[in-house]
């Protein structure tokens, strides 16, 4: 049985070392979402400017939604005939100190010109040639040929100075030219055109992580975390072990050792229980179930110590009977035994001196010591000494007669080195002329009630005081007991939902064979976690992460279940507005290239099936950079953003209206019947863009020049139908009278 107790223990600390391990990864991974968003802001613009990539960052609000993560950059890719001239436009651009580093004549240089936020640590990486270090191009080399985000081993970031330094990873998620093609590893090794990267420090992200996901569970475990598999010291990114790990830790069969794969490296994380783990986990098991029965045992408790209390006093009295009523010793001496020895709780017999006279057996197995050297012995040895002071002053009121009886919790002491926490009655025993001749002291072994009562109020506690909402069921699934956070979110109150099924929470978004699933493996398992959609009181969906475990009683039947939930509404927020960034314009929020070219790639293949055509419209905006230039840049976004709402008045919901990045727009059209229609569209649009803008009361007009390329015409693929629009365009701008040309006539001119 101690077996089987011992191994269901270590295998709940594994399973909370899972979580902890697969709550890290997430986090991780999260950072690479991020990343594959800004690839997404470059993929969709062929120059983005240092305020534009500010915008986007400030937007993220990495503190508030991932934070740990050190900042987020961008790496340029720069030819080494060009060091000179990017060097000076940096410094242009307010960085008089901009340097590449370290200094050397490299026929490419990869240096870091974007980091935001920009305080002074992150200033420090400005500049940074990470070709240098063959750790960092390793990972960023294997993003660039697999076209996903790739993670360092083991780094010191630039970041760092000679105080706090720690060690570091970095993110890689590469940035190709836009247009070109990025199909097999060696076109997007041609194709490249910088890294999007996020520095990370290990201990600012770990403790982060833990404080936000495990605040409790992080103070009673310790924690190594190694680059690669664990077995060189030299791979230690993190260590909150204890320095003197033998004499503070159990031993090291309780350590759980996790390895995982993320991001094209290596991780093994060690986990292992402190005492203060234990410590809880025994209150947990003394303690029972007491989530929704707080009051229940306390009242029980209370009743207990009052019957026990009266107890010993009834026993105290039955003995001053028996002596009254026998005059022999030895009958006396048999009735005591018998009363003594039948007892369950300890019973002995002092003297006026503290002198042990008699005892029954319960002091034999309660003190460890055998009944000859307990007879006769000081009963002040069986206290501590820090605690004797308060006995002795009580027996001492007893002796003096001013009062009849005293109740006492004290330490005692075991042969074992070993304490308990006893509760002593004590009561003064009178001969026949009323004369004190010793003191009947009862004594009960109340450790473990101690612990129930503290480890209630501990589970008291930490259930109203947990973020996450919380609920218990009986073994037929309806609730008993529901905590405080759960009512915030979901608006139930315990009254709403006593005796009721779970399944009132249900919001109908998940089908019967996912419940049929899940119940499968509680069965199975004892637990289930994953995502799930509920809905709230009021009605609103309610997005969870969700933990059940099944609880059994101590024949091994089921007692209970308790859900333990976390609203993750915010975090699916996060999770949407990265998305959305990743293939959005960030100033006009119209889609952006990326989004541009899947559409394109899906109307394709239908034009293709249904033998239908599909056209391309490329918009460029005419005397657009003198309101730039004139009358500033938040003007010049105001113009971009009237201009992209009139598109989208224009055209249909099936088309799709695409910022290609600075002044161009393209328009895909899925389907059409004739091209007479595209010239009509083409007009309208022109004549739309050319309406003045009102900014901050000035009249500020620009013009447009239009390419349209069909299918299958002109291309075949989608980027030879976008580079045939892109041609037909730049062909507008010299048809002063139009500015519209449709590239099917290019092949009678010139090219340009």
């Amino acid at each position: 049985m101690q077996k089987q107790e011992t191994e269901r223990v270590i295998g709940e600390f594994n399973i909370r070392a899972s979580e902890v391990s697969a709550g890290l990864e997430r986090r991780l991974l999260s950072n690479a979402e991020i990343l594959h968003g800004v690839a997404g802001l470059f993929t969709s613009s062929v120059y983005v400017t240092r305020n534009e990539f500010q915008r986007y960052i400030k937007q993220l609000d990495l503190h508030s939604y991932n934070p740990g993560i050190q900042g987020v950059g961008y790496i340029q890719l720069i030819p080494g005939s060009q060091k000179e001239q990017h060097i000076t436009a940096v410094r242009a651009d307010g960085f008089p100190n901009y340097s590449i580093h370290p200094s050397g004549k490299r026929d490419i240089y990869s240096s870091i010109v974007f980091i935001e936020p920009l305080n002074w640590r992150n200033k420090r990486a400005m500049g940074y040639d990470i070709q240098t270090d063959p750790i960092r191009m390793k990972a960023a080399s294997r993003a660039r040929d697999e076209g996903e985000a790739a993670m360092t081993d083991k780094i010191i970031l630039q970041q760092e100075t000679d105080k706090d330094v720690q060690s570091g990873v970095i993110i890689f998620s590469p940035i190709y030219q836009v247009g070109m093609a990025t199909s097999t590893a060696e076109q997007r090794q041609k194709a490249l055109r910088g890294w999007a990267y996020a520095p990370i420090r290990i201990k600012d992200m770990l403790e982060n992580y833990l404080q936000l996901e495990y605040k409790d569970l992080s103070r009673k475990i310790a924690i190594r975390l190694y680059s690669g598999d664990g077995t060189k010291a030299s791979g230690l990114m993190y260590d909150s072990y204890p320095i003197d790990s033998a004499n503070t830790i159990n031993n090291d069969n309780e350590e759980t050792i996790i390895s995982f794969q993320l991001l094209g490296t290596t991780w093994t994380l060690y986990i292992k229980p402190l005492p203060a783990y234990w410590l809880t986990l025994e209150q947990e098991k003394n303690s029972g179930i007491v989530m929704g029965a707080g009051l229940i045992l306390s009242l029980l408790f209370a009743l207990v110590s009052y019957v026990l209390v009266n107890s010993h006093l009834r026993v105290a009295n039955a003995l001053q009977e028996i002596t009254r009523a026998n005059r022999s010793l030895t009958e006396q001496e048999s009735l005591l035994r018998a009363i003594y020895d039948s007892s369950s709780v300890a019973v002995m017999l002092v003297s006026i001196k503290g002198i042990i006279i008699y005892i029954n057996q319960r002091v034999v197995d309660l003190f460890f010591i055998p009944r000859e050297k307990l007879i006769g012995s000081d009963f002040y040895q069986l206290i501590p000494h820090t605690e004797q002071l308060e006995t002795r002053q009580e027996i001492e009121k007893l002796l003096k007669k001013k009062t009849d009886n005293f109740t006492l919790e004290r330490q005692y002491l075991r042969n074992n080195a070993d304490n308990f926490l006893g509760l002593v009655t004590g009561s003064s025993f009178h001969d026949d002329n009323g004369k004190i001749i010793g003191i009947v002291m009862v004594i009960e072994d109340i450790t473990e009630r101690r612990k129930n009562e503290t480890a209630m109020r501990l589970a008291s506690t930490v259930l109203n005081a947990s973020p996450g909402g919380i609920l218990v069921t009986d073994a037929n699934k309806r609730i008993i007991s529901v905590n405080p956070a759960f009512t915030r979110i979901t608006g139930y109150t315990l009254d709403d939902v006593i005796d009721k099924n779970p399944r009132l929470l249900s919001s109908g978004q998940q089908d019967k064979e996912f419940y049929r699933v899940m119940w499968m493996e509680i069965n199975r398992t004892g637990r289930w976690e994953g995502e799930l959609v509920n809905r709230r009181k009021d009605g609103r969906l309610l997005p969870e992460l969700l933990s059940i475990s099944r609880v059994l009683d101590k024949n091994g039947n089921v007692a209970h279940y308790v859900g333990m939930f976390l609203d993750i509404s915010e975090r699916r927020e996060a999770e949407k507005r990265i998305q959305h960034l990743a293939h959005h314009d960030y100033l006009t929020d119209l889609p952006n290239r990326s989004l541009l070219v899947e559409r394109a790639t899906n109307a394709l293949a239908l034009a293709h099936r249904h033998q239908r055509r599909m056209a391309i419209l490329f918009i460029d905006l005419d005397r657009f950079k003198p309101i730039n230039d004139e009358y500033g840049h938040d003007a010049g976004d105001t113009v971009l953003k009237t201009i992209a709402k009139r598109l989208l008045q224009m055209v249909r919901e099936s088309d799709t209206v695409c910022r290609q990045g600075g002044d161009e727009f393209v328009i895909l059209i899925p389907e059409f019947t004739d091209t007479e229609s595209l010239e009509r569209l083409a007009i309208k649009l022109r004549d739309e863009i050319q309406k003045p803008c009102t900014i901050k009361n000035y009249q500020l007009s620009v013009s447009a020049s239009i390419g349209i390329a069909t299918y299958p015409e002109n291309g075949d693929t989608v980027d030879d139908i976008i580079q045939s629009a892109d041609t037909a365009m730049y062909r507008a701008k010299i048809d002063t009278e139009t500015r519209i040309c449709f590239a099917r006539y290019l092949k009678s001119v010139d090219p340009l």
